[in-house]
Order: C-alpha cells, then structure tokens, then sequence
C-alpha cells in the first residue's frame, strides 16, 4: 500500500514534527518526571530488605562455620579419649590375665 503525502499519521502526537520536539525537548516545555515515583521506592525498599537479610544470614553462617569448627574438635577429642580408654582397659585386661596366671602357678 503507498501512501500520499494527503493522508494524515494515525499517530497523534502532541507536536506537529520532530523539529518541534527537538525544540521543545531544548527549551524544557516537557513535564518533569516525578522526584521518586512508588515503583522506585517499592524497588528502593526490596533491594535494602534483600541486602539486610543477606547480611543476617551471611553473620549467621559465619557462627554456624565456627560452631561446626568447634564440635569437629569435639569430636577429634573424643575420638581420641574412646581410643585410649579401649586400649588402657584392653592393657589391663592382659596385666590381669598375667597376675592372674602367675598367681596360679
């Protein structure tokens, strides 16, 4: 379809052509634009929960680690102690044994 230059744009533009927006758009006869609109402060708001919220779990995270660390300790302690504690009693066991042996002859 070609067009004439009779027929009108079906866009309706609050300028008659660019060179108009162009000096308007120089002159500052645009509307300003709100200082905060309710979208950026709604997104503002999320964005610092977010952060907030990151920064407590990351706090509780790091005890979390540590409280770990602590009872692999823990656990490294009594490990040992069981280990010494069943070889002592399994030591004993064979010096009774023995005394008891000796005791007989």
């Amino acid at each position: 379809m070609e067009r004439t230059g009779e027929e009108e744009s079906s866009i309706d533009l609050p300028f008659s052509d660019i060179e108009e927006l162009v000096a308007r758009i120089r002159v500052g006869d645009l509307p300003d634009a709100p200082e905060t609109s309710v979208t950026l402060e709604a997104l503002s708001n999320a964005l610092t929960t977010s952060k907030n919220s990151r920064d407590r779990l990351q706090l509780l995270r790091s005890e979390i680690e540590r409280a770990l660390a602590r009872e692999d300790v823990q656990i490294e302690r009594l490990h040992f102690a069981l280990k010494t504690a069943t070889n002592d009693e399994a030591y004993y066991r064979v010096v009774r044994r023995v005394a008891e042996t000796e005791a007989r002859k």
